[in-house]
């Protein structure tokens, strides 16, 4: 579920910072059109899917890879990468489930 607030820009930082939606590194506000702009760089729907980790129940789209990829600051010309990345860190094969709930400190490295 993709939920849609009305934040002023200056004052995101902060709301996200409060619903856990960062760290605390600064964070680029994933606006309609920015996002729009993220989809659009990668050629892909906003409801594709890219994967899923079916052991966490969860499933990877487009839409949810593109938000935080402009929240990261990502450019859209870069997009496609990071879905490369994602599609093959989401498939079966890799496991993501045992890289996501390791408790050995598992990390992933991807080489461009």
């Amino acid at each position: 579920m993709i939920e849609t607030l009305d934040i002023p820009e200056r004052d995101a930082q902060e709301i996200f910072f409060e619903r856990g939606w960062t760290d605390g590194l600064p964070v680029v506000m994933p606006t309609a059109d920015r996002v729009a702009a993220m989809l659009a760089g990668g050629g892909v729907d906003a409801d594709e899917v890219l994967g899923a980790v079916p052991a966490r129940r969860r499933t990877v789209t487009a839409a949810l890879a593109a938000i935080n990829a402009v929240m990261a600051g990502c450019r859209p010309d870069y997009f496609p990468i990071v879905l490369a990345a994602l599609r093959a860190m989401l498939d079966p094969l890799w496991n993501a489930n045992g890289a996501l709930t390791s408790t050995g400190g598992s990390a992933a490295c991807i080489l461009v």
